[in-house]
């Protein structure tokens, strides 16, 4: 481990996200505000080519990712998630930061560009188990997930809209706050976890994520 620790563990990382309206059922990109990025610096000292924005209402979490810098088509093999391009977010619906191993109200999800559909060509979503975690999270139907995507030459952006019935105890009025981590793992341009680097056991420690305030 190198002798600086990156800026995401020398503090306790808390990000406001704005209330949004549901989407529609029309599959279309989901549009949020700036006031929904999350902005925070990078572990690596470079610039990432992820740009990630949370929005929330009481029916659910809904989520807009923006990949750039890439020259080659992203890879997707849903059947594989874990060897697949595309944002991996971890949800804790209960914002516990004072243990070490995931509860059943810790997600772990895959956003993918593609590998979806007859033709492979559509977004999908596929839940993970949390490494080491003491107990899942139960698991979703995948189509129950709102995903949107648009691919070009140099990257991709997409979006998701968790209904509340895909994320175990999210209650923003008695539970306000979410632990919150996210990585842009991709095989052409590397990996790019949230504040962290690679040295650190985000993947299955909820000590480590940060945390989104649900702002009305």
């Amino acid at each position: 481990m190198s002798g600086l620790l990156p800026p995401g563990f020398c503090f306790r990382w808390e990000f406001a996200v704005p209330e949004i309206s549901t989407p529609g059922s029309n599959r279309k990109l989901l549009k949020l505000p700036e006031s929904a990025r999350i902005a925070a610096p990078d572990a690596k000292n470079a610039v990432s080519p992820l740009r990630i924005s949370v929005g929330w209402n009481a029916e659910g979490l809904g989520v807009v990712c923006e990949v750039t810098g890439k020259r080659l088509a992203p890879y997707c093999d849903l059947d594989r998630p874990g060897e697949s391009d595309g944002v991996f977010l971890w949800i804790d619906t209960r914002n516990v930061q004072d243990v070490h191993r995931a509860t059943r109200f810790c997600h772990l999800f895959g956003l993918f560009p593609l590998g979806e559909g007859a033709r492979g060509d559509e977004p999908g979503v596929r839940q993970v188990p949390v490494p080491r975690a003491a107990a899942d999270a139960p698991s979703i139907d995948p189509d129950d997930v709102l995903m949107s995507a648009e691919v070009e030459k140099t990257g991709y952006r997409l979006s998701a809209w968790f209904p509340r019935s895909t994320l175990n105890g999210f209650d923003p009025v008695s539970q306000p706050k979410l632990g919150f981590f996210c990585e842009l793992r991709d095989s052409e341009l590397g990996r790019f976890p949230l504040l962290l680097d690679e040295e650190f056991p985000y993947d299955g420690d909820p000590s480590l994520w940060c945390s989104l305030s649900l702002v009305g």
